[in-house]
């Protein structure tokens, strides 16, 4: 019995290798743009540019020009003819539920967090193709979902997550149905609801999101 396990182990293994070895290689990113024939809004005067070419290397313009710009054409140069579009940063949304925006709330209450998180990711790339590259979350199970981004897992935008959320009764994050509410006011109150000096509360919070990678400090 221990041989044969010890076997299928071993075969299992020797397949792994096999297959990791005849994988296809990881194809190259471009690490260089250049955006074609577009019309730039500079910020100051009140119109476009005349057609104009962008390089963009890593992260950074490298270079504005009138002229054609040369490259090398290589596997990592991409290039855009834009046909006198107008180019534009990115925006930034500073509140934002990016797991909660594309589920109606009585299924947040109800539904699977595993459907959540997949709609959640749809809900990503789509606000990344809205053109925001960054957000802001405000509240929400987003660390998840901002590794999976940051990995190149999925598409999506930069997200700097919060963490839980800090809500009196009846506010934002107060997600108890009505009938969840103690209708005599002297009833006991349930272990969860237990009110505790805020500066614990918000100590505790901030503690747990920065586990989470959350860029807070107290």
């Amino acid at each position: 019995m221990k041989a044969g396990l010890l076997r299928f182990v071993s075969a299992m293994l020797a397949g792994m290798i096999a297959a990791s070895g005849s994988a296809q290689p990881t194809p190259v990113k471009p690490t260089v743009i250049l955006f074609q024939n577009v019309r730039i809004f500079d910020g100051t005067h009140g119109q476009l540019s005349a057609p104009s070419n962008v390089l963009v290397r890593g992260n950074k313009i490298e270079r504005i020009s009138t002229a054609p710009i040369p490259t090398d054409r290589s596997a990592n140069t991409q290039i855009i003819e834009c046909n006198g579009r107008t180019p534009m940063p990115g925006l930034i949304d500073a509140h934002y539920h990016i797991v909660f925006e594309g589920v109606p709330q009585a299924l947040l209450a109800s539904a699977e967090i595993g459907y959540i998180y997949l709609v959640g990711g749809r809900s990503a790339e789509r606000t990344l193709m809205r053109g925001f590259t960054t957000v802001r979350d405000l509240g929400g199970p987003s660390f998840g979902l901002k590794r999976a981004i940051d990995a190149g897992v999925i598409p999506g935008p930069r997200i700097y997550p919060s963490g839980a959320f800090i809500s009196q009764t009846s506010g934002h994050g107060d997600f108890r149905m009505p009938y969840e509410v103690p209708r005599d006011p002297a009833a006991p109150v349930p272990l969860d609801r237990m009110r505790a000096p805020w500066i614990n509360v918000i100590t505790a919070l901030v503690t747990l999101a920065r586990s989470n990678g959350a860029p807070l400090s107290i």
